[in-house]
């Protein structure tokens, strides 16, 4: 196979396509029975692994997207980290000595 084949020039990925627009769909009006769709294309991409090699970004994202909504995942944002400097007492602990321990 080309570098330059996609899904839609595989054979059976016209069904697969589809169903995965009916799921883009689902998961962005929240419509129920997603889940049916899921499993279908969880199937299809487990017995087709030429499948999975050729979804672009976008396509990935919505079996993402599914299954963080099945599952109730939260996928954590990158954010800015943080560091306490501080203890109970709100000294900072550069202000600690020895005696404070004892």
């Amino acid at each position: 196979m080309s570098e330059s084949t996609t899904v839609a020039q595989l054979p059976g990925s016209a069904s697969f396509l589809q169903k995965l627009g009916e799921l883009e769909e689902k998961i962005r009006e929240r419509a129920p029975g997603y889940e049916s769709l899921l499993y279908t294309i969880h199937k299809q991409l487990a017995s087709d692994e030429q499948l999975v090699h050729m979804l672009d970004d976008q396509q990935i994202g919505v079996v993402v997207a599914a299954l963080t909504r099945r599952k109730n995942i939260v996928l954590a944002e990158v954010g800015k980290k943080t560091t306490k400097n501080t203890t109970i007492g709100g000294k900072k602990l550069k202000d600690f000595t020895l005696e404070d321990l004892m």
